[in-house]
């Protein structure tokens, strides 16, 4: 399918699970299995759309985009907001440390790559700051 490139009004969130980055620890699994449950469930009923889900040795990064092609264009912001709020809530009381940064704006969206691999992403200043939010968030 080809997917519309273009500079789109998006909700942007950022989210960091920080703590969970030790790889070999006995808790590691069932931690993440239930922080992916959290993230999943709070961004898809909230008619967001998980972007990318990264982990390195920072832990685990999610990328989510409210606004994107297939899904409701209202109200993005507001529904950005509760969802993290959710996320920030649900993980506290799992006790699993988040941080999440925010922003709303026009961004690029669509397809970026070569022909063999191509992914659809969000890129732009919305989502560069929203990542910067999610790093002061913790302070």
């Amino acid at each position: 399918m080809d997917w519309i490139r273009e500079l789109r009004q998006v909700a942007v969130v950022f989210v960091n699970l920080p703590e969970l980055d030790d790889f070999e620890s006995e808790d590691f699994l069932p931690t993440l299995q239930l922080a992916t449950e959290i993230l999943q469930t709070e961004i898809t009923k909230w008619d967001g759309t998980i972007n990318k889900f990264i982990m390195d040795d920072k832990g685990c990064l999610l990328l989510c985009g409210f606004g994107l092609p297939l899904s409701p264009t209202t109200h993005i912001a507001t529904r950005a907001v509760v969802a993290a709020m959710n996320i920030k809530r649900l993980m506290e009381r799992a006790k699993i440390a988040v941080t999440v940064g925010i922003t709303v704006g026009k961004n690029y969206c669509g397809l970026v790559g070569s022909r063999q691999r191509q992914e659809y992403t969000i890129m732009g200043d919305y989502v560069n700051l929203a990542a910067r939010l999610m790093k002061v968030s913790n302070a």
